[in-house]
């Protein structure tokens, strides 16, 4: 905990805060912007001196008088944050803290819960927040009002945030979420799918979650524009975060919802950014998810093939296709690695991921001639590509001995791009330790210069023979 020591401006803040409680002076607020800096950048670990507790005390006071102003609630919560939970409780009962949780305070008490629950792991504070059932209450706030208030990303990132570190005090099996009619306004809707992701994540759920995830979506494709707009990034979110945590099961009835309203508008020109990108994400997500996901997403891409464009291509499985030799006839067979522009070239690199379109590819596109003249960036990123599989390996290896001995093999003490270096090392790496093909004739230079790399200098004249296993990687 930071050093809470005296200091000669906690007492000038002191006299000024006595002076300003009884009356006497007007309150100092440059002052108290002084101390709060001061009282922040304390690094010694020790407990609150008696000037803070006393400082603490008259800020107290003020904020439940009716004098309480922003400058003195904001110094208030610095102190507070910095001092234990029992401490605080000399000045600050618990009635209090309760009161300003249920006023338009409600962000000064989640600041110091934060403070103390999660960065300082205040067990005091903890007990509090499972003792007055802190978590329920902050999740009927979110889903009871309606409008959208600056405090609701806050509090909700708390919640989150407490859930994954202390998922029995946040009480989830106290949380009404059941029978709640939050479809039809956008911000409860969005609140109420960020809350199902953090139920989604723990490992105790409560019993009645399954039935929250297959709730009648419908109301969705009869929202206003603009509504259903805010409420599909909402759902596609929740969809894309669950597809790991829950049955796809719970999930395929909202899945079907989304791609209801994508399907009709997509192609369309007016077809929102918004939602453009939702639905890659969701597509992506699922075509990477569980087989019974990829099944649905397969169907919808098979329903529409013109969905598929680059920006979505290279987030998906190549599994995706069905006809690779007749996609990549339309698509890519008259391509260069050379003359395409990035998002291309990433599209023809992931191409490399599958084997029958690998295969295509080295008729034409993945030659030696091609590589000799990529410049290194694009170079070094194809050949960490081909580095990833046996196949590949295999057929670079083999098939390309002159960029083996060119581009791998040396060390060139002339590549001072951090970012090439790195990737050259991987792939020497991925290709010694992590394929099951023959190495053949590069054996030998492959784990010298990956021992090169490795150790920062060049081997003299003898080589001591290296153990792959014991590499430093």
């Amino acid at each position: 905990m930071p050093s809470l020591l005296s200091s000669e401006t906690g007492d000038r803040v002191l006299h000024n805060l006595e002076q300003f409680y009884t009356q006497k002076d007007d309150l100092d607020t440059k002052l108290l912007q002084k101390y709060e800096l001061e009282f922040r950048v304390q690094t010694a670990d020790s407990g609150a001196s008696e000037q803070t507790l006393a400082v603490l005390q008259l800020l107290v006071a003020i904020s439940l008088s009716n004098l309480a102003n922003a400058a003195c609630f904001e110094t208030l919560q610095t102190v507070v944050s910095y001092i234990s939970f029992a401490e605080t409780h000399k000045f600050f009962s618990e009635e209090h803290i309760l009161a300003f949780l249920r006023s338009e305070r409600l962000l000064f008490v989640v600041n110091v819960l934060e403070a103390r629950c999660l960065r300082a792991a205040d067990a005091s504070a903890i007990e509090f927040v499972d003792r007055h059932a802190v978590i329920p209450f902050l999740v009927s706030k979110l889903l009871g009002d309606t409008e959208n208030a600056a405090w609701r990303s806050q509090v909700c990132s708390f919640v989150s945030r407490f859930c994954a570190v202390y998922p029995r005090e946040a009480r989830p099996e106290e949380w009404e979420m059941k029978n709640l009619q939050v479809l039809n306004n956008s911000v409860q809707f969005e609140y109420y799918c960020a809350l199902l992701e953090v139920l989604a994540g723990l490992e105790l759920r409560p019993d009645w979650l399954q039935s929250l995830f297959e709730i009648n979506w419908q109301p969705i494709v009869d929202a206003d524009e603009r509504t259903q707009e805010e409420q599909i990034v909402a759902a596609t979110q929740l969809c894309c975060s669950s597809l790991s945590k829950v049955p796809f099961s719970w999930l395929h009835g909202l899945v079907s919802i989304l791609f209801q309203i994508y399907e009709p508008i997509y192609m369309l020109p007016e077809f929102d950014i918004i939602y453009r990108m939702s639905m890659m994400d969701l597509i992506a997500a699922l075509a990477n998810g569980p087989e019974e996901a990829f099944e649905v997403c397969k169907s919808f891409v098979e329903r529409n093939p013109a969905v598929l464009g680059p920006e979505l291509f290279v987030r998906c499985p190549l599994s995706l296709i069905d006809h690779p030799k007749a996609y990549f006839d339309e698509n890519f067979a008259n391509k260069s690695l050379i003359s395409s522009n990035d998002i291309l070239f990433a599209c023809l690199v992931h191409l490399i991921d599958d084997e029958t379109f690998f295969e295509l590819m080295t008729q034409k596109i993945l030659t030696t001639e091609t590589l000799r003249n990529l410049p290194q960036d694009r170079l070094f990123v194809v050949l960490k590509q081909l580095s990833l599989y046996d196949y590949s390996t295999q057929y670079l290896l083999l098939e390309m001995p002159y960029i083996v001995s060119t581009y791998i093999v040396p060390v060139d003490r002339g590549m001072v791009n951090p970012e090439l270096w790195s990737l050259k090392n991987d792939l020497v790496s991925e290709i010694i330790m992590n394929r099951s093909v023959s190495l053949g004739v590069w054996e030998e230079d492959l784990k010298k210069c990956l021992y090169e790399m490795q150790n920062g200098r060049k081997l003299r004249n003898v080589v001591p023979a290296v153990d792959v296993a014991n590499l430093t990687m």
